[in-house]
């Protein structure tokens, strides 16, 4: 009987091994890779979780969007385990700018977002984290050349917590709930 439980618990941590949660920055070598292999001209123009974030900002799954102007597409990559799991051309124009070259990891992003009321917010509602978000301009119109982080935080009976981030130095941008 004790072997059977051995032998059981370590085919469900094989067969879980690929759901290892990661950081945004740990997947993102392989999607430019991925991305420039299809143009040459890709440039990365949003990245996103494409599955829960856990508490320290990582991921089993992360999503990375890029947009080709000799191509006049876009193609999205879902990444997960240091795998391309999928490639999607878009069927619709989305030529939206490229993200800065350096940006801080979904981790440092996560924590200054828990800083900035994220982790009040957990507490107070037990809320959850649905979403991180890297893009350009979407959620800061004041200033649409910057690249930002944006959390959002959902809780049971409440408007959702939003916290937009400076992706270069992390600073809290705007913050609102709705």
């Amino acid at each position: 009987m004790r072997s059977t439980l051995c032998i059981l618990l370590l085919l469900t941590a094989v067969a879980h091994a690929g759901d290892r949660p990661v950081s945004a920055a740990d997947l993102a070598d392989l999607a430019r890779a991925s991305a420039r292999a299809w143009a040459d001209d890709a440039r990365l123009v949003y990245v996103e979780n494409d599955k829960d974030v856990d508490a320290t900002g990582n991921a089993s799954r992360w999503g990375f969007l890029f947009h080709s102007a000799s191509r006049d597409e876009a193609r999205a990559y879902s990444l997960r385990d240091g795998k391309v799991e999928r490639a999607d051309d878009l069927h619709f124009d989305f030529d939206a700018p490229p993200l800065a070259p350096e940006w801080i990891d979904s981790d440092e992003a996560l924590r200054n977002a828990d800083r900035e009321g994220g982790a009040d917010f957990r507490t107070e509602h037990g809320a959850t984290l649905r979403s991180m978000v890297l893009t350009r301009g979407l959620f800061h119109l004041e200033d649409p050349d910057r690249t930002t982080w944006t959390c959002v935080y959902d809780a049971p009976g409440q408007p959702s917590l939003w916290i937009v981030l400076d992706a270069n130095d992390g600073g809290l941008l705007r913050r609102w709930k709705g």
